[in-house]
C-alpha cells in the first residue's frame, strides 16, 4: 500500500496545481490535528490540507499561502489525479494565475529547450 497520491488543486484565480502528498504529508496532518491520519476516512478537507502541505513543501506554491486557512479560502477544487491523466498533464504544470501571467514550470525529463 502506497501512502503517496497526486492531487490536482485548483484556485479561485484559475492557477491549477497538481502534486503528489507522501507519508510526511501525512505525519505532518497528524501532527496539526493530534490524531491518526490512518483512523481516519478522508475527506475534502483533509485532501486539501495534503495537498496545500506537499505543495508548499515541494515550492509550488512559490512561496504564498504559508498559512492554511488562507489556502482553504482560496482553493475551490481538489480532486486525484489518475496516472493517464496525469502523463496528459506532463508537458507543463502552471504554478501561476491562469492567465499567463504567472511562471509555468516544465514537467518530465525532456528539456524544454529547442533543438539545435
Amino acid at each position: 500500500m502506497s501512502l503517496r497520491q497526486k492531487l490536482r488543486l485548483e484556485l479561485e484565480d484559475g492557477t491549477e496545481i497538481v502534486t503528489e502528498y507522501s507519508a510526511v504529508d501525512l505525519r505532518a496532518w497528524e501532527k496539526a490535528h493530534k490524531k491518526s491520519s490512518l483512523g481516519e476516512s478522508m475527506s475534502v478537507g483533509m485532501l486539501t490540507w495534503l495537498g496545500w502541505s506537499s505543495a508548499r513543501r515541494s515550492g509550488k506554491l512559490n512561496g504564498a499561502y504559508t498559512d492554511y486557512a488562507k489556502f482553504d479560502e482560496v482553493c475551490v477544487d481538489v480532486g486525484g489525479v489518475e496516472a493517464d491523466e496525469d502523463e496528459e498533464s506532463d508537458e507543463e504544470t502552471p504554478t501561476g494565475p491562469a492567465d499567463g501571467a504567472g511562471t509555468r514550470k516544465a514537467r518530465g525529463r525532456a528539456s524544454s529547450a529547442p533543438s539545435p
